[in-house]
C-alpha cells in the first residue's frame, strides 16, 4: 500500500515538473482567479467554452465525443471505433 502512494505521489510529481495542470490547480488558478463568479457556469464548461471560442474565432482542439453522464463511459471506445483520428 505505501509503495503504491509513493508511486502515485511520484507521477504526479513527474506530471507538474512536465507543466501538466490538474483539474484542483486549473480551478484554482484559471478559473476562479481570472472570472467573475457570475461566468463560471461558462468557463468550466468545456463545451460551451469551445463553442464561444469558435464564435470569436479562436482555435481549439476538435471534439469528437461528448460524455454527458457516466453511463455514457462504457460505450466510449466503441463510439470511437472506425475514427482515424484515434487509430482504433
Amino acid at each position: 500500500m505505501i509503495a503504491r502512494m509513493a508511486g502515485i505521489w511520484r507521477a504526479a510529481r513527474e506530471l507538474r515538473a512536465a507543466g501538466v495542470l490538474g483539474m484542483n490547480r486549473r480551478n484554482a488558478d484559471y478559473i476562479m482567479a481570472r472570472n467573475p463568479r457570475s461566468r463560471f457556469p461558462l468557463v468550466d464548461d468545456k463545451i460551451l467554452t469551445a463553442r464561444l471560442a469558435e464564435e470569436h474565432g479562436v482555435p481549439t482542439p476538435a471534439i469528437y465525443r461528448v460524455i454527458e453522464h457516466h453511463a455514457g463511459i462504457a460505450g466510449f471506445e466503441r463510439g470511437l471505433q472506425g475514427d482515424g483520428a484515434f487509430g482504433m
